[in-house]
């Protein structure tokens, strides 16, 4: 497998050259192990020990993070005319798991965070890479209060995801590639086709519903 290096991210900046090569080494043990613990994907306790020291250093933020990220996916992409981009929610479950910090997920039983995804391929499904990602988790006071969701803005719900992320990746990609967004039923939300055109830009979402049209047919 290749491995990066500190030359394959132009816009990384985390304050410290060592905090940077220390970045680019743990994308790498991951890689190479991506079901192991942070123990068994290090060579030594000292690489182990940096490891954690790197994920709880103040100096290194979350933004920071994904904004690495992102202009890392980004040059990925740049010699393609057209790209598809695959956007999908995940469920990241720790079951039982007493922790704080959690929230409740689909099957309102379990506790964990939720994952918004945005990966680009080529228009014969190459991945190429992850271009935007945005954690988040729903507080359990609002377990059970769906309906009120309902009189939200779309801006205020949690479909908005969809659109935020759509908005993310049609930024960092500029206007110079036609970007086709892909996305399962649940990004079947009117708020979304309403808010999401942009110059070369074309959403392929799975129907949940037979929407009437103005003929009256349905789609």
């Amino acid at each position: 497998m290749h491995k990066i290096s500190v030359k394959d991210f132009p816009h990384l900046d985390f304050g410290d050259i060592r905090r940077d090569e220390r970045f680019v080494t743990i994308i790498n043990n991951i890689s190479s192990q991506p079901g192991a613990s942070i123990p068994k994907q290090n060579k030594s306790w000292y690489d182990t020990k940096a490891t954690y020291e790197f994920l709880k250093n103040m100096d290194v933020s979350l933004e920071e993070l994904k904004k690495t990220m992102m202009m890392y996916g980004a040059k990925k992409v740049t010699d393609e005319m057209t790209v598809l981009i695959a956007h999908d929610i995940s469920n990241i479950s720790y079951n039982d798991l007493e922790a704080a910090g959690l929230g409740y997920l689909d099957n309102k039983e379990g506790r964990g965070i939720l994952c918004y995804s945005s990966i680009a391929a080529t228009t014969e499904g190459l991945p190429l890479s992850l271009l935007y990602q945005h954690t988040w988790t729903r507080p359990l006071e609002e377990l059970g209060k769906s309906n009120k969701r309902k009189q939200l803005a779309f801006e205020d719900k949690e479909s908005y995801r969809w659109y935020e992320g759509m908005s993310e990746v049609n930024e960092l990609l500029g206007n110079g590639i036609h970007k086709i967004h892909i996305a399962e039923r649940e990004a079947d939300v009117y708020g979304l086709f309403f808010h999401a055109y942009e110059l070369n830009t074309d959403l392929l979402i799975r129907a949940r519903h037979n929407r009437t049209l103005s003929n009256g047919s349905h789609l």
